[in-house]
């Protein structure tokens, strides 16, 4: 465990404490930047397929920045019906390269379900692989012999392999969601903790049916598209859920400098209030028509990164989810801190660990000092004051 001090203090100031809060982000960051994006098949035409990912997870491992990918793995990882949908529609979409691309994201990608900036691996790649469906609705790829091969068919569309007795919306999307896992666990070893909306298509029991599906990070589970153009919503919880809503901003794809000027407002307003910006930008960055998308997702990130001296937190969209359920949010958060005399206890009552949490002083002298401080999972830190040093480290008992 380490505590750092991050602002110097006088001896006059070295006072008892006041006040102790966890209010920001790791390091002690105002706000925080996720870049999300969705595979919805395996494509060679529209470049969701390997050279299109070497270029995005190349972009992003260039500047060891993590980014989230959310996979619809019924045309990505199931060949047979890759290839049935692609002769039901006379086209070739290159399924026949999908075991390839199994092995090659097992070769080259480190899963993982959070990971800060800058990522250290033994592979060329780190990304958070997220539950985007089986079936992807609301698209030309939920085509599909149960639905009529219906085109942009919805829930309530067909009566599919992978449902149970169950036949609600809530059962509907949550079993889709557990297809999509199995597939996952089976090709990759890895269990989605996070959901992003296909298309447009959640209703109000899709949040509940994401986090029945074991996700506990959300993108897209309650917003409307008029609130997705004009608003800005900080993290919060669905009603009647745990689960942690992101919303991610419009515009995606930036393809011209009119939508990289929007992008550039939203981040600087995210900065400023403390919400954190989820940046939306397919993998396949439009490179079917040209290089635009990819140059100014690479404006973006460099602006992430270098642009508000280090006050955006930078982490896959489970990571900053999570962060915020354990730490920040009034009705979840199992980050704790509380104070006795020249003693500072910190516990994490939480599954997950977390580094540099920042705990925000205030001192009786009218000083102010951050400590941040490394969590273990399950753990309580003692610190002594003033100083920041560490006591000790113990397991919460029934964490």
């Amino acid at each position: 465990v380490i505590a750092r001090e991050t602002a110097h203090l006088s001896p006059a100031d070295r006072a008892r404490i006041e006040r102790a809060d966890i209010t920001r982000y790791p390091g002690a960051a105002r706000s925080a930047f996720a870049w999300r994006g969705d595979m919805d098949l395996y494509d060679e035409s529209t470049l969701q397929s390997i050279e299109g990912l070497e270029a995005a997870f190349g972009l992003a491992a260039r500047y060891r920045m993590p980014q989230t990918m959310y996979l619809s793995t019924r045309l990505s990882l199931d060949q047979a019906t890759s290839e049935a949908w692609a002769a039901h529609y006379g086209i070739d979409r290159g399924a026949g390269q999908i075991p390839r691309f199994v092995e090659w994201m097992r070769a080259n990608v480190d899963l993982r379900h959070a990971s800060a900036y800058p990522f250290r691996t033994d592979k060329r790649f780190v990304v958070e692989l997220g539950n985007h469906g089986h079936l992807h609705f609301g698209t030309h790829t939920s085509g599909a012999p149960e639905n009529g091969w219906k085109l942009k068919a919805r829930m309530g569309a067909g009566v599919y392999a992978w449902l149970g007795a169950d036949r609600s919306p809530l059962a509907e999307q949550r079993d889709n969601a557990m297809e999509a896992r199995r597939w996952m666990e089976r090709c990759f070893q890895f269990s989605p903790r996070s959901w992003a909306m296909p298309n447009r298509t959640n209703d109000r029991s899709t949040a509940a049916a994401m986090e029945a599906a074991g996700c506990e990070v959300l993108s897209g589970s309650d917003t409307t598209p008029r609130s997705n153009v004009i608003k800005q919503p900080p993290p919060h919880h669905p009603p009647g859920t745990r689960a942690v809503e992101l919303t991610n901003r419009y515009p995606g794809d930036p393809r011209h400098v009119y939508h990289w000027a929007m992008v550039m407002f939203w981040l600087h307003r995210s900065q400023r209030r403390g919400i954190p910006m989820v940046f939306m930008c397919h993998q396949h960055m439009r490179q079917f028509d040209g290089h635009a998308c990819t140059r100014f997702t690479e404006s973006i990130l460099r602006q992430a990164l270098g642009g508000f001296h280090g006050d955006l937190h930078i982490n896959t969209m489970f990571g900053m989810g999570k962060y915020w359920r354990e730490a920040l949010s009034p009705e979840t958060r199992r980050i704790r801190v509380t104070v006795a005399g020249d003693r500072l206890t910190v516990e994490n009552g939480s599954d997950a660990e977390f580094a540099d949490v920042p705990v925000d002083l205030v001192l009786a002298g009218g000083g102010r000092a951050t400590l941040l401080v490394d969590l273990p999972a399950r753990s309580r830190v003692t610190l002594t004051w003033p100083g920041g040093g560490v006591v000790g480290t113990e397991t919460v008992a029934g964490a």
